[in-house]
């Protein structure tokens, strides 16, 4: 009887361990690879402004007076060709470790392909930009004619969105796209409400750089910006906070009369603050401003503005400003407007304010003529602060007299006399006998 039983036939199969699997060769590192073949470099040579390439990629280069712009934007110089035997010698290195088959030198011919590739793609990319470029400057220029033209479309047209569009044309180094740009937020900020967002959408740092380093144009129109930004109590602490007054007090000084005129403007709206006014003393802008009060009044709005805080009236009684402000009334029996003259009685005024110096100076100047001479013929708003002045010089010779007439000399003379005899007692005395 034939057994039922079944016999199974179980095989067996290892897997090949892991490690038999080729291993992906390590990518070298951006140093070792050539700008223009993008391989490992085989002979590598250093240039002129201190890039390494491949020898036959960059001789062919020079050869055909090609200069390739590298991935940063930079344009290295050809003029020598110098053997990179630190590089090459790190990637002989760097090859061995990590088991890489060393690199062959690109020949002639490959390297002339290559750099042909190269220079139809930086072609057809220059040409790609240079498209680029003249659509933004159609699409800006419309932009600036739009606003400049029609005020009801320049509240809608101040969004986040083309607030952070222009900002980033502000720091362009194409000059006409920066002017075009900085000519539309100045069409912008006509409107009282959108000069605090153009404030916040973070563009005055960048008008500031301008205005240290921007073209002749560039700045014309920053300055007339930040002036017209400054018109907004809200703008003028971020303004000085942000850095904009040692560029607008350096150009004051500008041959250009409407950068020189509207940076004193910014100045003046600016200086309405108690911050920007200390720090417009400590850049020493009193003697700058003095310097102008000749060719432009608002310089002497701005010095009244100073005369306002401890630092600027200071500063102003240095200079002798109390005897430049009488003269300049006394000298002119009618100064080129009544403005510039109440201007000047108001920076007297402000100077008297609790300086003990004021008086002196004053009288020195000859200021009491000058301030009866406002109270009889001046304007009532000047009147007041000249009678106060008048006051405070008569109050001070008054109390003066009363002092001289209230001592008592005949103490004083005995006591200084007293004195004096006893200095003579010391010089009898037998200790002094030795004296030469």
């Amino acid at each position: 009887m034939g057994s039922s039983k079944k016999r199974w036939n179980i095989t067996f199969s290892r897997s090949l361990p892991s490690s038999t699997h080729k291993l992906k060769p390590p990518h070298p590192p951006n140093e070792f690879i050539c700008p223009i073949s993008q391989s490992l470099m085989a002979d590598p040579v250093i240039v002129s402004s201190g890039q390494t390439f491949e020898r036959n990629c960059i001789q062919v280069s020079k050869n055909l007076n090609f200069t390739p712009i590298l991935s940063d934007g930079s344009k290295p110089i050809l003029s020598t060709l110098i053997p990179n035997i630190a590089i090459k010698s790190t990637i002989l290195n760097w090859c061995d470790t990590n088991r890489v088959i060393l690199p062959n030198p690109i020949s002639i011919n490959i390297a002339e392909k290559l750099v042909h590739s190269l220079m139809a793609s930086q072609q057809a990319k220059t040409e790609s930009e240079i498209e680029s470029i003249s659509q933004q400057e159609e699409a800006l220029i419309l932009l600036r004619q739009i606003t400049r033209n029609d005020p009801t479309i320049r509240i809608p047209l101040c969004t986040p969105r083309l607030l952070s569009a222009l900002r980033s044309f502000i720091i362009s180094k194409i000059s006409v796209l920066q002017v075009n740009s900085i000519a539309v937020l100045v069409n912008l900020s006509l409107e009282m409400i959108n000069k605090v967002k153009i404030v916040r959408s973070g563009s005055v740092p960048m008008l500031i750089e301008v205005l240290k380093c921007g073209s002749f144009e560039s700045v014309e129109y920053s300055v007339s910006l930040l002036f017209s930004l400054s018109l907004d109590d809200q703008n003028k602490t971020a303004i000085g906070v942000l850095g904009g007054l040692p560029p607008l007090l350096n150009l004051v000084k500008s041959e250009n009369h409407r950068v020189s005129h509207e940076s004193l403007l910014a100045l003046f709206h600016l200086s309405l603050v108690q911050s920007n006014r200390s720090k417009l003393v400590k850049l020493g802008a009193v003697r700058v401003l003095f310097g102008l009060i000749n060719t432009d009044n608002c310089s002497l709005r701005i010095l009244c503005n100073l005369a306002m805080c401890v630092e600027g009236r200071a500063a102003l009684l240095d200079v002798n400003a109390v005897k430049w402000l009488v003269d300049m009334m006394k000298c002119s029996s009618e100064l080129e407007s009544v403005v510039s003259r109440e201007k000047c009685i108001e920076t007297l005024y402000g100077l008297s304010c609790g300086s003990l110096r004021f008086r002196g100076m004053a009288k020195e100047a000859g200021a009491v003529e000058v301030l009866s001479e406002v109270v009889e013929k001046g304007s009532d708003r000047v009147k007041e602060k000249a009678k106060k002045m008048l006051m405070m010089i008569k109050e001070g010779d008054e109390k003066e007299k009363d002092e001289f007439e209230g001592m008592d000399w005949e103490s004083l003379l005995m006591d200084s006399g007293e004195v004096r005899q006893s200095r003579f007692r010391q010089l009898d005395s037998p200790d002094d006998a030795n004296l030469v």
